[in-house]
């Protein structure tokens, strides 16, 4: 027998169960900054008055930067380490490039479908909120996987300052197209809340599937090629016409900021 020389070894802390609690953290976060501008823009009489004066409010310089953040992180963290995944599992067909396309493809044909809806006159304005909400939720879900099954800490901060650069504007345009439906307050904080729900849920669902199905080596280069897709998507076309890379870029200032946020990214994949 060996003696303990009165050592006494305090247990090791599960690197999964410390990711947890940061992703936690994240979780609230992200619901808070949801839940913030859009109660804003649904309650306060201040913002009724622009609406009915037809101004609504832009924020250019942040919507340029969380563009480079979006770009960056897609480019240079998500497509390159599920491209490293896949192939680490024996699958050498660019997977992480093909997925992350179909998500660009669905996102853009669904936002055109919306457009053509918000157009016809005979359809109601009701239901072009409902599909908004519906696409803005689909964003955010994805997103909330890619920071839940997220191995490491690094990478899951990466994808959360992304999501944080852009989730109060988001929450903040969806509030408006909720205000200009003829729903009832009610039912437009419900689907505010459903909105602001989605990126936690995701949180929650990709920690559950990386504590839980670890042996499963294609579970997170999938999902992280499935929320690649969703920042490329985010960062480029959203909004299509009304995009910030198409609105905004073409200025000096909101291109230095677009290029500041991808730089950001860029330096952060040094000590990812």
């Amino acid at each position: 027998m060996y003696a303990n020389n009165g050592v006494n070894h305090l247990p090791e802390k599960n690197p999964i169960m410390t990711l947890f609690s940061f992703n936690v953290i994240f979780a609230f976060i992200l619901l808070t900054i949801a839940l913030i501008p859009g109660l804003w823009v649904l309650v306060k009489n201040q913002a009724s008055s622009l609406l009915s004066e037809g101004v609504i409010p832009e924020f250019p310089l942040s919507e340029s930067f969380s563009s480079g953040i979006f770009l960056g992180a897609a480019l240079l963290h998500m497509l390159p380490d599920a491209t490293r995944e896949f192939s680490q599992a024996g699958f050498h067909y660019p997977y992480a490039f093909f997925i992350a396309s179909m998500v660009f493809l669905s996102l853009l044909f669904l936002e055109q479908y919306c457009a053509s809806l918000q157009s016809n006159r005979a359809v109601s304005v009701n239901t072009v909120t409902f599909l908004a909400v519906l696409m803005l939720s689909i964003h955010s879900l994805f997103e909330g996987i890619a920071v839940g099954v997220a191995p490491n800490l690094s990478s899951s901060l990466i994808i959360f300052i992304a999501i944080l650069s852009h989730k109060g504007a988001a929450s903040f345009c969806l509030s408006i197209q909720l205000k200009t439906s003829s729903l009832s307050l009610n039912h437009r904080l419900i689907l505010l809340l459903v909105f602001a729900l989605m990126t936690p849920f995701g949180i929650m669902m990709g920690s559950y599937i990386l504590s839980n199905y670890q042996p499963n080596r294609l579970l997170d280069p999938v999902f992280t090629a499935l929320a690649a897709g969703t920042f490329l998507y985010v960062g480029t076309l959203h909004r299509l016409a009304s995009s910030s890379l198409i609105r905004h870029c073409h200025t000096m200032k909101a291109f230095f900021w677009m290029v500041s946020g991808f730089s950001v990214m860029a330096l952060s994949s040094i000590w990812a």
